[in-house]
């Protein structure tokens, strides 16, 4: 007879990740870590990311509310630290009956979530400094962004493909369920690429009006017209391709 687990995947800011959390069913109460059950071995694992996942949540959260990535550094440090203890506490797990696949796989997703953090958005922070100054920076800047997040995805999904050869392999049936994190992940994802989508077609508008604006403050004739007519170009393209998009959700704000 298999065992049956409850199965959660937790999302990143604008990609999913197949992030597992795996809870024992029923009332299993925790013993003095038995790592030779392997209900109490992979439910370990799925706590102490868990615990690191809402962390991550309440940061990404923070910087799609409008916060600035400098303004919100404190909590990118205290999640690298604790991206860094969770890496920490999983490694310290013995392999499973001489398996060390599961375990290593898990190592590795929080040793590429803890450099994403550490590097990736160091240099996104720097980036954003200069992100309004011109069209391409901002577009470079975003995306940055999402190439942060498919690094994620990539290595959460190799992730939950290891978690589901060890329950194969132990007799184990994973159920998927959504958690209200998961969900609360979920459409933070999808509402930071649809907002990134919308806000670069406006922002490349009214950069081109700031330097119109600029030319006619400097009363140059020649710099007027040719920025006017850019302006008048950007926002036609810009119409056309929203006229394009979806709603989001019923939502057309």
């Amino acid at each position: 007879m298999r065992r049956m687990l409850h199965q959660k995947y937790f999302p990143a800011r604008m990609a999913v990740i197949l992030f597992v959390l795996v809870m024992a069913s029923g009332a299993r109460k925790a013993k003095a870590q038995n790592f030779d059950d392997p209900v109490v071995y992979m439910e370990y694992i799925g706590k102490t990311q868990h615990e690191l996942m809402k962390k991550y949540l309440s940061y990404t959260s923070a910087v799609s509310h409008g916060k600035s990535a400098r303004k919100v550094e404190k909590k990118r440090n205290e999640l690298i630290e604790s991206c860094w203890e969770t890496r920490s506490k999983v490694n310290a797990m013995p392999f499973y009956k001489g398996d060390r696949a599961l375990r290593d796989a898990s190592v590795k997703y929080l040793e590429i979530l803890y450099r994403v953090l550490n590097e990736d958005y160091s240099k996104i922070v720097n980036m954003e400094e200069i992100a309004e100054q011109s069209y391409d920076n901002m577009e470079a800047y975003l995306l940055a962004q999402e190439k942060a997040d498919e690094k994620l995805q990539e290595a959460g999904e190799k992730s939950e493909g290891m978690q589901q050869q060890f329950a194969d392999k132990n007799n184990i049936k994973l159920i998927q369920t959504e958690s209200d994190l998961s969900k609360k992940m979920i459409q933070s994802g999808r509402v930071n690429h649809y907002y990134n989508e919308i806000y670069l077609i406006f922002f490349k508008s009214y950069k081109q009006e700031m330097y119109l604006t600029e030319a006619v403050n400097g009363k140059n004739i020649n710099a007027i017209e040719q920025n006017k007519n850019a302006l008048v170009r950007f926002a036609n393209e810009g119409l056309a391709v929203l006229d394009t998009i979806k709603n989001f959700d019923g939502d057309p704000s």
